[in-house]
């Protein structure tokens, strides 16, 4: 019994000619779990494949949402920034006391809407 014999002798006129047939060289019967594991390692590699791409298209997606936040926040900032600048602006002055203190100037008057109660 042959324990394992993976490459058959090949006769001494075809050494001589240096042509090898597929069938002389490489024996399918003999050699089995060299296509299994050829198989076995296409099938690996085409699982890693898919896991990149879906990995790859998270990560566009963060992307594009780090980028919106990106824009809000730099939007913000330049708000922020030109209510830093104008705060020595009297009219600006006059705006935020009327908006965030309700407070009305002299020779205004200040209108309350009421919510009707049921």
């Amino acid at each position: 019994m042959k324990a394992f014999r993976t490459f058959k002798a090949l006769p001494q006129r075809q050494q001589r000619s240096g042509r090898m047939t597929c069938h002389q060289y490489f024996s399918v019967r003999e050699n089995w779990w060299v296509l299994l594991f050829c198989a076995l390692i296409a099938l690996w590699y085409w699982h890693g494949m898919r896991e990149k791409e879906s990995i790859y298209a998270d990560l566009q997606n963060r992307l594009g949402m780090i980028h919106n936040e990106l824009q809000l926040a730099s939007s913000e900032q330049e708000e922020l920034l030109r209510q830093i600048h104008s705060q020595s602006d009297p009219a600006w002055i006059e705006l935020v006391l009327m908006k965030r203190l309700g407070l009305v100037p002299e020779g205004q008057t200040k209108v309350y809407f009421e919510k009707a109660q049921p």
